[in-house]
């Protein structure tokens, strides 16, 4: 019933290991492709596998964008099964390439209708790049160690969580819905 989820978290807090493991679980189930949006490329090693969408992972920016907007052009097609689409380091996509955040936007407000789920990862909390009205539609958070109180409450969406304190390594706190 959850659609969309962010993971956020400092470096060391595990949110490239935990989307990776993600991925690779999405791959063992009947009836799901696995986009892989990568420029750091810490998702390569899923690359080739023949589930995943268009073969390979995307790592450069304008490939990216490419990539987002075939997906986003799906959504008012009738599609067979579902497409896990994991976009690694969105604050950097989006400043490299501001179309990138047009195409998550409208992925997250109507691509569930496709088939279409989107993985969002980055170090910091997503607002300001991506728009409070786009984190609106993604309601699942997964929140990794990360700076401050102020940064906690921007990755969950709520206040009061203490992922500042959290240790890092794989040590996350899930948030969803209200």
């Amino acid at each position: 019933e959850n659609v969309h989820c962010a993971v956020v978290g400092m470096t060391g807090s595990g949110k490239s290991n935990l989307m990776r493991c993600m991925a690779l679980s999405a791959l063992q189930t009947r009836g799901v492709h696995v986009a892989l949006l990568d420029p750091t490329g810490d998702m390569l090693p899923l690359s080739g596998h023949p589930l995943i969408w268009r073969g390979g992972l995307f790592q450069d920016v304008e490939d990216i964008a490419l990539a987002l907007e075939a997906l986003t052009a799906q959504i008012n097609r009738q599609q067979s099964g579902v497409t896990l689409v994991f976009v690694d380091e969105v604050p950097d996509l989006v400043a490299q390439c501001p179309p990138i955040r047009d195409h998550l936007g409208r992925l997250a407000q109507a691509g569930r209708h496709a088939g279409i789920h989107l993985i969002l990862g980055a170090q910091n909390p997503l607002t300001s790049e991506l728009g409070s009205a786009t984190l609106r539609n993604v309601p699942v958070r997964i929140v990794g160690r990360v700076a401050d109180r102020i940064a906690a409450y921007k990755a969950a969406g709520r206040g009061d969580t203490g992922a500042e304190a959290l240790r890092g390594k794989g040590d996350f706190l899930l948030v969803t819905g209200g």
